[in-house]
């Protein structure tokens, strides 16, 4: 398979029918987000008596504003996440309309997205239980070797050091279980997606059916390595952006301009919400375009060369010819005389 014609093929469509930019920016892909640390000490250690005393005297006197807050920023991380499960069945619909050369609107992915929100909505959650599981299993342990470590005794120290190497050797065990099934589940959810809103078949039989192709080696995990290629561009791209624009943010801060600096931020995070959104269709449209190979729809670029595809079409079986007839041998006829 042509891993590489896929992603050109993917770029094409997301580049030539921006449609798809308006899922793709509420569309939440395995590679989409980016947590930014804090920089430089904790404030706690320089802030004074005085300046502690006049947030608590803040906070206590705005608690309404506070509580109104965190339940307007509640609901839209609600209504964000409906609308990023809905943008991701969508979002492969309108791919696919785009492969099959009809036309790619945004209502429709919508309306499509929204059909197949319960279906998309289960596939994610049932595929997360097992990395909800081994971290729960991981807690529960590490919680309970530190407890124990703490109510041994001196008497039982050799023991709280064995017990202590034997959890150090486990960690890594649980960390390997962690990626290995963040592996798995990331490969056997996008293809159940396109199960589920393509060949319309329930969340059960589309994790099945992306389990069996993953097992059947029929290149997804491939294509999984593939796309962290472009992954790893576009998160390079987006740290130098935010380099850029950071550190003149940061030192903003430490001069006292602090609206300036506030200024800066709320602009690098605009700036990164367009490249967010044309990533997010990409790599949806890269997975598409693979499932699609995969399950035997072939697909070629239309001459027009406007990004616009058209369904391959197996050409008609020929019909059989009629066998040579056999010449007579050689004295059949004088016998016959």
């Amino acid at each position: 398979m042509d891993y590489f014609g896929i992603l050109k093929k993917a770029w094409n469509v997301t580049w030539h029918n921006k449609a798809l930019w308006i899922l793709g920016f509420f569309a939440v892909s395995s590679s989409g987000g980016s947590n930014y640390g804090s920089s430089g000490t904790s404030w706690q250690e320089s802030a004074s008596t005085g300046e502690l005393d006049q947030v608590a005297g803040w906070v206590e006197a705005n608690v309404g504003l506070i509580i109104v807050l965190v339940v307007a920023l509640v609901f839209i991380g609600l209504v964000m996440a409906v609308l990023g499960i809905a943008a991701r069945g969508g979002l492969v619909h309108m791919v696919n309309e785009a492969e099959e050369g009809r036309p790619v609107t945004a209502g429709s992915g919508w309306q499509v997205g929204f059909r197949y929100w319960g279906r998309t909505f289960m596939i994610g959650l049932v595929l997360a239980l097992p990395i909800l599981l081994i971290v729960l299993v991981m807690t529960v342990m590490l919680f309970g070797a530190g407890l124990g470590l703490s109510n041994l005794g001196a008497e039982s120290a050799s023991a709280g050091l064995g017990f202590g190497g034997a959890m150090c050797c486990m960690l890594p065990v649980f960390i390997i279980l962690i990626f290995g099934a963040a592996f798995l589940v990331s490969v056997i959810g996008e293809l159940a997606v396109r199960y589920g809103v393509l060949h319309d078949v329930s969340f059960g039989q589309a994790i099945k059916r992306g389990w069996d192709d993953v097992w059947a080696k029929r290149g997804a995990a491939v294509m999984w390595l593939v796309m962290l290629l472009p992954g790893f561009a576009y998160g390079m791209v987006m740290f130098i952006a935010m380099l850029v624009i950071l550190v003149p943010a940061v030192l903003l801060f430490i001069s006292g301009a602090v609206v300036a600096g506030v200024v800066l931020i709320v602009f690098l995070m605009l700036l990164m919400l367009l490249p967010g959104a044309i990533y997010n269709t990409f790599y949806s449209a890269s997975w598409t375009i693979f499932f699609r190979r995969m399950t035997g729809v072939d697909t070629t670029i239309a001459p027009s060369g406007a990004g616009v595809t058209q369904s391959y079409m197996p050409p008609p079986p020929v019909p059989p010819t009629a066998a040579p007839p056999v010449a007579p041998p050689a004295g059949a006829n004088a016998l016959e005389d």
